[in-house]
Protein backbone atom coordinates (compact mmCIF):
# COMPACT_ATOMS: atom_id res chain seq x y z
CA UNK A 1 0.00 0.00 0.00
CA UNK A 2 3.00 2.33 0.91
CA UNK A 3 4.71 1.23 -2.46
CA UNK A 4 1.44 1.92 -4.00
CA UNK A 5 1.08 5.53 -2.73
CA UNK A 6 5.07 6.46 -3.42
CA UNK A 7 4.96 4.93 -6.89
CA UNK A 8 1.66 7.46 -7.88
CA UNK A 9 2.94 10.63 -6.17
CA UNK A 10 5.97 10.39 -7.95
CA UNK A 11 4.64 9.54 -11.41
CA UNK A 12 2.28 12.62 -11.97
CA UNK A 13 3.77 14.43 -15.12
CA UNK A 14 5.23 17.77 -12.87
CA UNK A 15 7.43 15.78 -10.66
CA UNK A 16 8.41 13.04 -13.67
CA UNK A 17 9.62 16.31 -15.50
CA UNK A 18 11.69 17.84 -12.19
CA UNK A 19 13.10 14.30 -11.09
CA UNK A 20 14.48 14.30 -14.91
CA UNK A 21 15.86 17.68 -14.61
CA UNK A 22 17.47 16.85 -11.24
CA UNK A 23 18.83 13.72 -12.66
CA UNK A 24 20.33 15.46 -15.65
CA UNK A 25 21.64 17.97 -13.77
CA UNK A 26 23.55 16.30 -11.54
CA UNK A 27 24.76 13.66 -14.25
CA UNK A 28 26.51 16.83 -15.61
CA UNK A 29 28.17 18.34 -12.02
CA UNK A 30 29.42 14.74 -10.94
CA UNK A 31 30.56 14.56 -15.05
CA UNK A 32 32.03 17.49 -15.01
CA UNK A 33 33.66 16.98 -11.63
CA UNK A 34 35.14 13.98 -12.53
CA UNK A 35 36.25 14.05 -15.88
CA UNK A 36 37.91 17.83 -15.39
CA UNK A 37 40.18 17.02 -12.21
CA UNK A 38 37.72 19.00 -9.83
CA UNK A 39 39.65 18.33 -6.54
CA UNK A 40 36.82 16.16 -4.49
CA UNK A 41 36.83 13.24 -2.40
CA UNK A 42 35.06 11.19 -4.78
CA UNK A 43 38.31 10.79 -6.82
CA UNK A 44 40.44 9.84 -2.92
CA UNK A 45 37.18 7.10 -2.94
CA UNK A 46 38.05 5.81 -5.83
CA UNK A 47 41.43 5.35 -5.41
CA UNK A 48 40.31 3.52 -2.02
CA UNK A 49 39.02 1.04 -4.19
CA UNK A 50 41.54 0.66 -6.58
CA UNK A 51 43.96 0.08 -3.46
CA UNK A 52 41.15 -2.74 -2.59
CA UNK A 53 41.64 -4.55 -5.94
CA UNK A 54 45.42 -4.03 -5.99
CA UNK A 55 45.63 -5.82 -2.72
CA UNK A 56 47.39 -2.78 -0.83
CA UNK A 57 44.69 -2.09 1.51
CA UNK A 58 41.27 -3.72 2.46
CA UNK A 59 38.25 -2.20 2.28
CA UNK A 60 37.19 0.50 4.97
CA UNK A 61 34.97 -0.89 7.83
CA UNK A 62 31.98 1.52 6.25
CA UNK A 63 32.05 -0.40 3.07
CA UNK A 64 28.92 -0.38 1.48
CA UNK A 65 29.55 2.80 -1.09
CA UNK A 66 32.63 1.20 -2.27
CA UNK A 67 31.61 -2.16 -2.56
CA UNK A 68 28.32 -0.70 -4.72
CA UNK A 69 30.86 1.17 -6.87
CA UNK A 70 32.83 -1.49 -7.21
CA UNK A 71 30.09 -3.94 -8.16
CA UNK A 72 28.63 -1.35 -10.34
CA UNK A 73 32.33 -1.36 -12.33
CA UNK A 74 31.72 -4.86 -13.17
CA UNK A 75 34.70 -5.93 -10.38
CA UNK A 76 37.23 -3.64 -11.98
CA UNK A 77 39.84 -1.84 -10.95
CA UNK A 78 40.46 1.01 -13.59
CA UNK A 79 39.61 4.32 -13.40
CA UNK A 80 37.28 4.63 -16.17
CA UNK A 81 35.07 1.72 -15.14
CA UNK A 82 35.43 3.14 -11.74
CA UNK A 83 34.43 6.98 -12.54
CA UNK A 84 31.55 6.14 -14.73
CA UNK A 85 30.56 3.70 -11.90
CA UNK A 86 30.72 6.57 -9.40
CA UNK A 87 28.97 9.01 -11.32
CA UNK A 88 26.06 6.18 -11.65
CA UNK A 89 25.83 6.30 -7.87
CA UNK A 90 26.37 9.81 -7.01
CA UNK A 91 23.64 10.44 -9.83
CA UNK A 92 21.40 8.08 -8.74
CA UNK A 93 21.88 8.82 -4.93
CA UNK A 94 20.80 12.73 -5.85
CA UNK A 95 17.57 11.77 -7.68
CA UNK A 96 16.62 9.15 -4.94
CA UNK A 97 16.88 12.09 -1.96
CA UNK A 98 14.93 14.58 -4.35
CA UNK A 99 11.85 11.31 -4.87
CA UNK A 100 12.32 11.19 -0.99
CA UNK A 101 11.74 14.68 -0.53
CA UNK A 102 9.03 15.19 -2.65
CA UNK A 103 7.06 12.38 -0.78
CA UNK A 104 7.81 13.77 2.54
CA UNK A 105 6.57 16.99 0.81
CA UNK A 106 3.47 15.64 -0.12
CA UNK A 107 2.77 13.40 3.21
CA UNK A 108 3.25 16.94 5.49
CA UNK A 109 1.13 19.00 3.15
CA UNK A 110 -1.88 16.11 3.10
CA UNK A 111 -4.50 17.53 1.25
CA UNK A 112 -3.42 20.92 0.86
CA UNK A 113 -4.90 22.73 -2.63
CA UNK A 114 -1.19 23.41 -3.29
CA UNK A 115 -0.10 23.01 -7.44
CA UNK A 116 2.75 20.13 -7.85
CA UNK A 117 4.67 22.17 -9.31
CA UNK A 118 5.11 24.48 -6.48
CA UNK A 119 5.75 21.29 -4.14
CA UNK A 120 8.34 20.14 -6.72
CA UNK A 121 10.41 23.47 -7.28
CA UNK A 122 10.57 24.28 -3.32
CA UNK A 123 12.23 20.56 -2.94
CA UNK A 124 14.79 20.97 -6.18
CA UNK A 125 15.29 24.50 -4.12
CA UNK A 126 16.46 22.57 -1.31
CA UNK A 127 18.86 20.18 -3.08
CA UNK A 128 20.72 23.40 -3.76
CA UNK A 129 20.23 25.62 -0.43
CA UNK A 130 23.79 26.67 0.73
CA UNK A 131 25.29 28.63 3.63
CA UNK A 132 25.74 32.14 3.18
CA UNK A 133 29.35 33.18 2.50
CA UNK A 134 32.31 33.96 5.50
CA UNK A 135 35.24 31.93 5.81
CA UNK A 136 35.24 27.87 5.04
CA UNK A 137 32.62 26.71 3.07
CA UNK A 138 33.09 22.75 4.58
CA UNK A 139 33.86 22.93 8.25
CA UNK A 140 33.80 26.82 8.74
CA UNK A 141 30.32 26.80 7.77
CA UNK A 142 27.56 23.84 7.81
CA UNK A 143 25.44 24.47 4.71
CA UNK A 144 22.48 21.68 4.14
CA UNK A 145 24.00 19.98 1.23
CA UNK A 146 27.36 18.58 -0.17
CA UNK A 147 28.78 17.72 -3.77
CA UNK A 148 32.34 16.79 -2.55
CA UNK A 149 31.84 13.87 -0.19
CA UNK A 150 30.75 10.67 -2.04
CA UNK A 151 29.70 8.67 0.49
CA UNK A 152 27.75 11.65 1.84
CA UNK A 153 25.99 11.92 -1.30
CA UNK A 154 25.13 8.06 -1.06
CA UNK A 155 24.14 8.24 2.39
CA UNK A 156 21.39 10.84 1.93
CA UNK A 157 18.54 9.36 0.55
CA UNK A 158 19.32 6.75 3.06
CA UNK A 159 19.23 8.83 6.01
CA UNK A 160 16.51 10.82 4.62
CA UNK A 161 14.66 7.27 4.22
CA UNK A 162 15.29 6.22 7.98
CA UNK A 163 14.76 9.79 9.28
CA UNK A 164 11.28 9.95 7.92
CA UNK A 165 10.23 6.02 8.34
CA UNK A 166 11.43 6.91 12.66
CA UNK A 167 9.26 10.23 12.30
CA UNK A 168 6.05 7.50 11.37
CA UNK A 169 7.01 5.14 14.23
CA UNK A 170 7.05 7.66 16.35
CA UNK A 171 3.99 9.04 15.27
CA UNK A 172 2.11 5.76 15.16
CA UNK A 173 4.64 2.39 16.66
CA UNK A 174 3.05 -0.66 14.32
CA UNK A 175 5.14 -3.55 14.27
CA UNK A 176 5.08 -3.41 10.88
CA UNK A 177 8.03 -1.04 10.44
CA UNK A 178 10.55 -2.40 12.70
CA UNK A 179 12.40 -4.65 10.22
CA UNK A 180 12.14 -1.41 7.68
CA UNK A 181 13.88 0.72 10.70
CA UNK A 182 16.67 -2.56 11.16
CA UNK A 183 17.42 -2.70 7.29
CA UNK A 184 17.67 1.20 7.14
CA UNK A 185 20.18 1.90 10.44
CA UNK A 186 22.33 -1.54 9.23
CA UNK A 187 22.69 0.44 5.76
CA UNK A 188 23.13 4.17 7.06
CA UNK A 189 25.64 2.65 9.45
CA UNK A 190 27.53 0.76 6.78
CA UNK A 191 27.88 3.40 4.27
CA UNK A 192 28.50 6.03 7.27
CA UNK A 193 27.00 6.01 10.89
CA UNK A 194 27.19 10.02 10.95
CA UNK A 195 23.19 10.02 11.29
CA UNK A 196 22.69 6.99 12.84
CA UNK A 197 24.47 8.29 16.11
CA UNK A 198 22.42 11.00 16.19
CA UNK A 199 19.06 8.71 15.74
CA UNK A 200 20.30 6.55 18.24
CA UNK A 201 20.06 9.47 21.19
CA UNK A 202 17.25 11.27 19.54
CA UNK A 203 15.15 8.65 18.86
CA UNK A 204 15.05 7.17 22.01
CA UNK A 205 14.07 9.77 23.99
CA UNK A 206 11.68 10.92 22.04
CA UNK A 207 9.80 7.75 21.66
CA UNK A 208 10.29 7.81 25.79
CA UNK A 209 8.62 10.91 26.19
CA UNK A 210 5.74 10.35 24.06
CA UNK A 211 4.86 6.48 24.66
CA UNK A 212 6.37 6.04 28.27
CA UNK A 213 8.29 3.09 28.91
CA UNK A 214 7.17 -0.71 28.41
CA UNK A 215 7.19 -3.40 25.57
CA UNK A 216 6.85 -0.91 23.09
CA UNK A 217 9.40 0.90 24.06
CA UNK A 218 11.85 -2.00 24.40
CA UNK A 219 10.41 -3.05 20.60
CA UNK A 220 10.95 0.23 19.17
CA UNK A 221 14.53 -0.09 20.60
CA UNK A 222 15.36 -3.22 18.58
CA UNK A 223 16.86 -0.86 15.29
CA UNK A 224 18.77 1.08 17.76
CA UNK A 225 20.84 -2.16 19.68
CA UNK A 226 21.03 -3.24 16.19
CA UNK A 227 22.81 -0.54 14.49
CA UNK A 228 24.93 0.64 18.14
CA UNK A 229 25.98 -2.82 18.28
CA UNK A 230 27.26 -2.93 14.13
CA UNK A 231 28.58 1.03 14.67
CA UNK A 232 31.10 -0.58 17.96
CA UNK A 233 32.14 -3.17 15.32
CA UNK A 234 32.87 -0.22 12.88
CA UNK A 235 34.79 1.76 15.58
CA UNK A 236 36.83 -1.29 16.98
CA UNK A 237 38.00 -1.94 13.03
CA UNK A 238 39.10 1.69 11.97
CA UNK A 239 40.02 3.05 14.92
CA UNK A 240 41.65 -0.06 17.00
CA UNK A 241 42.62 -2.11 14.50
CA UNK A 242 45.19 -1.62 11.48
CA UNK A 243 42.91 -1.23 8.47
CA UNK A 244 45.78 0.13 6.38
CA UNK A 245 44.57 3.04 6.06
CA UNK A 246 45.35 3.89 10.05
CA UNK A 247 47.60 2.11 12.15
CA UNK A 248 46.29 0.61 15.14
CA UNK A 249 46.39 3.72 17.98
CA UNK A 250 46.76 6.45 15.53
CA UNK A 251 43.47 7.73 15.64
CA UNK A 252 40.73 7.78 18.61
CA UNK A 253 37.73 10.11 19.79
CA UNK A 254 38.04 12.65 21.88
CA UNK A 255 36.14 15.61 23.56
CA UNK A 256 37.70 19.04 22.54
CA UNK A 257 34.70 21.91 22.56
CA UNK A 258 34.99 23.73 19.13
CA UNK A 259 38.61 22.38 18.65
CA UNK A 260 37.66 21.84 15.13
CA UNK A 261 34.99 24.47 14.59
CA UNK A 262 37.70 27.10 15.98
CA UNK A 263 40.62 25.71 13.37
CA UNK A 264 38.05 26.66 10.48
CA UNK A 265 35.97 29.46 11.26
CA UNK A 266 37.48 32.87 13.16
CA UNK A 267 33.79 34.05 13.79
CA UNK A 268 31.59 30.98 14.81
CA UNK A 269 28.75 32.68 15.52
CA UNK A 270 28.61 33.95 12.13
CA UNK A 271 29.24 30.69 11.00
CA UNK A 272 25.99 29.22 12.94
CA UNK A 273 23.89 31.72 11.58
CA UNK A 274 24.84 31.45 8.11
CA UNK A 275 24.40 28.11 7.95
CA UNK A 276 21.49 28.27 9.88
CA UNK A 277 19.58 31.62 9.22
CA UNK A 278 16.47 30.16 7.61
CA UNK A 279 15.10 27.64 9.66
CA UNK A 280 16.09 29.64 12.56
CA UNK A 281 14.00 32.67 11.28
CA UNK A 282 11.01 30.37 10.55
CA UNK A 283 10.86 28.15 13.48
CA UNK A 284 10.80 32.10 15.19
CA UNK A 285 7.77 33.45 13.01
CA UNK A 286 6.08 30.02 13.12
CA UNK A 287 7.28 27.71 15.87
CA UNK A 288 4.73 25.28 16.33
CA UNK A 289 4.85 23.35 19.99
CA UNK A 290 2.76 19.89 18.64
CA UNK A 291 4.38 19.29 15.31
CA UNK A 292 6.54 16.64 15.11
CA UNK A 293 8.25 16.77 12.37
CA UNK A 294 9.64 19.97 13.29
CA UNK A 295 10.44 19.07 16.85
CA UNK A 296 12.31 15.90 15.62
CA UNK A 297 13.90 17.31 12.66
CA UNK A 298 15.28 20.58 14.95
CA UNK A 299 16.05 18.03 18.04
CA UNK A 300 18.29 15.79 15.78
CA UNK A 301 19.50 18.96 14.26
CA UNK A 302 20.89 20.43 18.15
CA UNK A 303 22.01 17.11 18.70
CA UNK A 304 23.98 16.64 15.12
CA UNK A 305 25.60 20.22 16.41
CA UNK A 306 26.60 19.13 19.67
CA UNK A 307 28.18 16.13 18.41
CA UNK A 308 30.76 18.57 16.19
CA UNK A 309 30.76 21.39 18.64
CA UNK A 310 32.03 18.80 21.22
CA UNK A 311 33.65 15.77 19.80
CA UNK A 312 36.80 15.36 17.48
CA UNK A 313 39.24 12.81 16.28
CA UNK A 314 42.74 12.24 17.22
CA UNK A 315 46.06 11.56 15.73
CA UNK A 316 46.44 12.44 11.73
CA UNK A 317 42.67 12.90 11.26
CA UNK A 318 42.38 15.77 13.70
CA UNK A 319 41.14 18.07 11.26
CA UNK A 320 39.52 16.00 9.02
CA UNK A 321 35.93 17.24 10.09
CA UNK A 322 33.98 14.25 10.17
CA UNK A 323 31.87 15.12 12.94
CA UNK A 324 30.25 17.70 10.48
CA UNK A 325 28.71 15.13 8.33
CA UNK A 326 25.60 14.36 10.36
CA UNK A 327 25.22 18.32 11.14
CA UNK A 328 25.18 18.58 6.66
CA UNK A 329 22.58 15.59 7.01
CA UNK A 330 20.10 16.49 9.50
CA UNK A 331 20.26 20.30 8.48
CA UNK A 332 18.71 19.39 5.25
CA UNK A 333 16.14 17.70 7.11
CA UNK A 334 15.46 20.87 8.57
CA UNK A 335 15.44 22.95 5.38
CA UNK A 336 12.65 20.51 4.14
CA UNK A 337 10.74 20.64 6.42
CA UNK A 338 10.63 24.58 7.11
CA UNK A 339 10.55 25.06 3.14
CA UNK A 340 7.52 22.74 2.81
CA UNK A 341 5.93 24.25 5.60
CA UNK A 342 6.75 28.20 4.66
CA UNK A 343 5.05 26.70 1.48
CA UNK A 344 1.71 25.69 2.94
CA UNK A 345 1.82 29.22 4.94
CA UNK A 346 2.44 31.08 2.03
CA UNK A 347 -0.95 29.24 -0.23
CA UNK A 348 -3.14 30.17 2.98
CA UNK A 349 -1.38 33.74 4.16
CA UNK A 350 -0.83 36.93 2.25
CA UNK A 351 2.69 37.07 0.64
CA UNK A 352 3.72 40.10 1.44
CA UNK A 353 3.62 39.31 5.25
CA UNK A 354 6.97 39.76 7.34
CA UNK A 355 6.08 36.03 8.69
CA UNK A 356 6.43 34.91 4.99
CA UNK A 357 8.65 37.17 3.36
CA UNK A 358 11.47 37.12 5.72
CA UNK A 359 11.83 33.76 5.68
CA UNK A 360 11.18 33.29 1.88
CA UNK A 361 13.98 36.00 1.67
CA UNK A 362 16.59 33.84 3.80
CA UNK A 363 15.36 30.72 1.69
CA UNK A 364 15.94 32.13 -1.89
CA UNK A 365 19.48 33.97 -0.03
CA UNK A 366 20.38 29.99 0.93
CA UNK A 367 19.93 28.54 -2.89
CA UNK A 368 21.34 32.02 -4.86
CA UNK A 369 24.86 31.15 -2.62
CA UNK A 370 24.29 27.41 -3.18
CA UNK A 371 24.31 28.05 -7.60
CA UNK A 372 27.43 30.51 -6.68
CA UNK A 373 29.20 28.09 -4.60
CA UNK A 374 28.74 25.40 -7.34
CA UNK A 375 29.67 27.90 -10.05
CA UNK A 376 33.07 28.25 -7.81
CA UNK A 377 33.82 25.16 -7.29
CA UNK A 378 33.70 24.49 -10.77
CA UNK A 379 35.92 27.20 -12.02
CA UNK A 380 38.02 26.59 -9.28
CA UNK A 381 38.62 23.29 -9.04
CA UNK A 382 38.85 22.76 -5.47
CA UNK A 383 35.44 22.47 -3.01
CA UNK A 384 37.25 24.43 -0.65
Amino acid sequence: MFAGKFIYQISERPLLIYTAIVLAGSLALFGYILYNNISTDIQAHIRIVQDATNGRYPLPANILYYLVVYLLAGLSGSEHALKLSSLLVLTISVGAKYVLGIHIAKEILGNQNIKLSYTGLVVIATLIAFSFPGGNPYLGQIPPNVWHNSTTIFLMPFALALFYTSFLQLSNPIPNRIPILIGLCMINVLIKPSYFVVLAIVYPAMFLRMHGWGKTLLVNLAPIAIGVALTLILYFLIYLHSDGYITKGEAGIDVMPFHVWSEFSNNIPWSFIASFAFPIIYLAFHWEKQNLIVNYSAFSTIVSLGMFVLLAETGYREFHGNFLWQVVICNYFLFLVCAVLLLEKASSKKMRSPAIMIPGVLFLGHCLFGVLYIQGLLQSGDFL
